[in-house]
């Protein structure tokens, strides 16, 4: 099989980095001076512009090539193996990142937004290679969630991590009449003995609250089989339960880490309302 991750960043010591494909190729019956052989006598890399960091032998006895210049070069040196290399099999699996698309208008299908996305990447090189799928596998799909109260969508979003990133730095994005925030999508650890965030059941040092009902906070029942009134034992705030995303110290986190990840990636902030604001849909993860 080939195995490419994507956009990993090679820094050179200067501010200037590249993008660095990898790719593993492999062949039935051959060894890997036979593979590297024939990879060898079935492009000219130098007539295509292809520039190799490493060549390398793995494991199982596969080529493995550290291609630079990003997936534009790796897909042509793809195509150009397949091409004159029989019985070669040459695979992708790209390294992904999720995101999300919020405000998006009540008509707009996920098609548009599919479309709208690979328009604003900012490598317009690889939007517009449509024959060669490039523009197919930097986006590899858009979920449409469903719409909130005020009527507007909600898109999850799965593309390869150089395109999230340059999608996330957008931080809005014009679908529709209306410009949509493009915001990371950030996982919040939780303890299922003491119900609190931020750790793990194996690192917990509070109090055993397994036997707490998530609805009501009481003890020795389930949620399924609770008559209560909603009371979240992590707030101690009445009106939800422990386990719903509307809880005010989930969302607090939500915030905090939704903004650490932005930054990370030279996002402008926002005003409220925006990333960080209270508006956004409740359920962040």
């Amino acid at each position: 099989m080939i195995e490419i991750v994507t956009n990993k960043q090679i820094s050179s010591g200067k501010k200037e980095t590249q993008q660095l494909e990898k790719m593993v190729i492999r062949s039935e019956g051959k060894q890997y001076a036979d593979i590297l052989r024939t990879i060898k006598s079935s492009v000219d890399i130098d007539k295509v512009g292809i520039k190799i960091k490493s060549i390398k032998k793995t494991t199982k006895g596969d080529v493995m090539l550290e291609i630079q210049g990003g997936a534009d070069k790796a897909e042509a040196l793809k195509r150009g193996i397949l091409n004159k290399s029989q019985g070669t099999r040459v695979e992708m699996k790209n390294k992904e990142e999720t995101f999300y698309v919020t405000g998006i208008d009540g008509d707009v299908d996920r098609q548009e937004i599919e479309n709208v996305l690979r328009q604003n990447h900012g490598n317009q090189n690889a939007t517009v290679t449509a024959r060669t799928g490039t523009a197919k596998e930097l986006l590899k799909k858009a979920k449409i969630n469903r719409p909130n109260q005020h009527g507007n969508q909600n898109a999850t979003v799965t593309a390869r991590t150089g395109t999230a990133k340059e999608l996330l730095k957008k931080a809005k994005i014009k679908i529709g009449w209306t410009m949509c925030v493009v915001r990371p999508r950030v996982n919040i650890v939780r303890c299922f003995r003491c119900l609190e965030f931020g750790h793990y059941k194996q690192d917990c040092q509070g109090e055993d609250n397994k036997d707490v009902c998530l609805k009501c906070g009481k003890r020795n029942h389930r949620a399924k089989d609770c008559t209560g009134e909603n009371f979240c034992l992590v707030c101690n705030q009445e009106g939800h339960r422990a386990d719903q995303t509307r809880c005010p110290n989930f969302r607090r986190l939500i915030r905090e880490k939704t903004k650490q990840q932005t930054n990370m990636i030279g996002v402008k902030k926002l005003q409220a309302g925006g990333l960080y604001g209270k508006k956004q849909s409740s359920r962040q993860i």
